[in-house]
């Protein structure tokens, strides 16, 4: 692990690689008004670091497919040509390093001849993919999408690290910022307690 200094900014390294950590949030996800967002978190008071609403379907998913868009093409623009994302979406990293293959050589549809969902979203993904060298990190698993293989690490999502807690901060701050700031949280009686 180490730091260095890009641009005025220190990012934090591993192997080489800059380390972001990404994560989506929906309040109400799968139900009435759902509001979703994103967290992009490079480190503590980064100026990089970003809380935003998703564009588009509001759902966790959408959330964290767009996070890793937007921390991909942050990378970009700062010329990161090494990236870590750390995740704590199992879906996200499953997404990234597998799926996302077979969709594309599928006609972006599933096994059972569905249109993927959120394919604007993966096409995306995927042309960046081919643009910055990244590894995906999500709960006890690495995979890289250049080399495409899977290792073990022990990392866990919400576990305490610092990163991911922020991540998920963020996202949730970035969910609040749908429908231009008015989320609420429908409770399970089907009322309003939090907008």
């Amino acid at each position: 692990m180490g730091i260095y200094f890009k641009k005025g900014m220190q990012f934090e390294t591993v192997n080489g690689r800059t380390v972001v950590y990404t994560d989506g949030a929906c309040i109400n996800n799968g139900r009435q008004n759902p509001s979703a967002g994103f967290g992009v978190y490079w480190g503590p008071g980064h100026r990089l670091n970003a809380a935003e609403p998703v564009n588009g379907k509001a759902t966790n998913n959408v959330g964290e497919i767009q996070g890793a868009i937007y921390a991909i093409e942050t990378a970009i623009q700062y010329r990161i040509e090494r990236l870590l994302i750390r995740t704590d979406s199992a879906f996200l990293l499953n997404a990234a390093t597998k799926w996302i293959y077979r969709w594309c050589n599928n006609g972006w549809r599933t096994y059972n001849g569905n249109i993927v969902r959120n394919v604007e979203d993966f096409q995306n993904l995927l042309e960046l993919l081919y643009c910055v060298d990244v590894e995906f990190v999500s709960y006890r698993i690495i995979c890289n999408f250049i080399n495409k293989f899977c290792l073990q690490e022990k990392v866990k999502g919400h576990n305490g690290i610092g990163g991911n807690i922020e991540s998920d901060r963020l996202a949730n701050e970035g969910s609040y910022k749908y429908n231009n700031g008015r989320a609420c949280y429908i409770g399970f009686s089907g009322f309003a307690v939090a907008c």
